[in-house]
């Protein structure tokens, strides 16, 4: 609803990928998907549908979800499509642009990898 995206997910990766989240009693604040490879990407992972809730996002869960997910998967590369706003962010983490810019669901984004080793 904040990107005003307003469709189920079709992507139908859901299923082939691990899932983290971080919950706050039983409210989901924060989630990401970890897609295997081969199936966004050819050779590398992927991370997805990155989201904090809004009012926790002083709490840097995001980066938290994230390195766990890296660190679970240590040794191998991973690439993302980061929206362009979060390039710094990304960068901070690690990632280096490999394409772009380019619209992914009419929002300017770069793609990113990060050699995770």
């Amino acid at each position: 609803m904040e990107q005003a995206i307003l469709y189920v997910d079709t992507d139908y990766r859901d299923q082939k990928s691990v899932h983290y989240m971080i919950f706050d009693g039983e409210k989901l604040v924060s989630y990401l998907r970890l897609i295997p490879p081969g199936v966004k990407f050819q050779n590398e992972h992927a991370l997805s549908r990155v989201v904090t809730d809004p009012e926790y996002r002083s709490q840097k869960l995001a980066s938290k979800i994230i390195k766990e997910a890296m660190n679970d998967v240590k040794g191998f590369p991973i690439r993302i499509s980061g929206q362009a706003y979060l390039k710094g962010y990304y960068e901070g983490l690690g990632f280096k642009v490999v394409k772009g810019p380019y619209i992914e669901e009419d929002i300017l984004h770069y793609e990113m990898l990060n050699k995770n080793i």
